[in-house]
């Protein structure tokens, strides 16, 4: 008898363990703030810019990568990401990692910036609020924003949150240039900086043309509203 009140401690003990487990899994997911959303970066296409590192700092101390492959690649245009269909929903941004070059100037920019979380929080929750839904490639309807990253000229950049039918800029932001060191020119190994501006853009001929010719020099990108904006407008 003695022997089965010790089995049946341990066995309370277990399921205790089990249940605790369960709760702080549960409290730590959060699934009542998680939410669904994309996000990419964003560049004029007379401003190319090569970006190495974009990622999100998430609520919860988790990170989000950003898509960056039509800017590196030199396809899309100001203000239209590189739109993903997202499967899960996750912990809200509190920050956004960036570091890239820039064609134009040769320069390297690179900074961690804080992002308006309760605007963001806001603007997640008027959808709920409105029922707005979004029809996505191969994947259920959902609720959900994309978040769009600008990289302006001069060292320029703006988020925008674009949903259904609406855009809202989260911030503006200039980043200061610096010199780059260590790995910000590893490309198959670490190249001199000239080496690394030439490896990494593949920008047509035609472009590089007119970028020597001087076109959109003076382009003023930060106060340009976005192509997504002006296709809203025209709607």
């Amino acid at each position: 008898m003695k022997k089965l009140n010790i089995t049946n401690k341990i066995y309370v003990v277990i399921l205790l363990a089990m249940i605790i487990a369960t709760a702080v899994k549960f409290f730590s997911y959060s699934g009542w703030s998680r939410y669904y959303y994309g996000a990419s970066v964003s560049a004029p296409r007379s401003y190319p810019a090569h970006v190495r590192n974009a990622f999100f700092i998430l609520k919860d101390g988790d990170t989000k990568p950003i898509a960056t492959s039509d800017v590196n690649d030199n396809r899309g245009n100001w203000g239209y990401g590189d739109y993903q269909s997202p499967r899960n929903p996750d912990q809200l941004p509190e920050k956004l990692v960036l570091e890239y070059t820039s064609y134009r100037d040769g320069l390297f920019y690179a900074d961690t910036i804080s992002l308006p979380l309760q605007a963001i929080k806001d603007a997640f929750k008027a959808v709920d609020k409105k029922g707005i839904n979004t029809e996505q490639y191969q994947a259920p309807t959902v609720k959900r924003f994309d978040f769009v990253i600008g990289i302006a000229n001069k060292g320029n950049i703006i988020v925008w949150l674009q949903g259904e039918h609406n855009e809202t800029t989260l911030l503006k932001y200039k980043i200061t240039p610096h010199e780059p060191v260590g790995d910000q020119t590893y490309y198959n190994g670490r190249l001199p900086k000239e080496q690394y501006l030439q490896e990494v853009f593949h920008i047509d001929s035609a472009l590089k043309a007119d970028i020597a010719k001087g076109v959109d020099r003076d382009a003023n990108y930060i106060d340009t509203p976005s192509l997504f904006k002006l296709r809203i407008q025209q709607q």
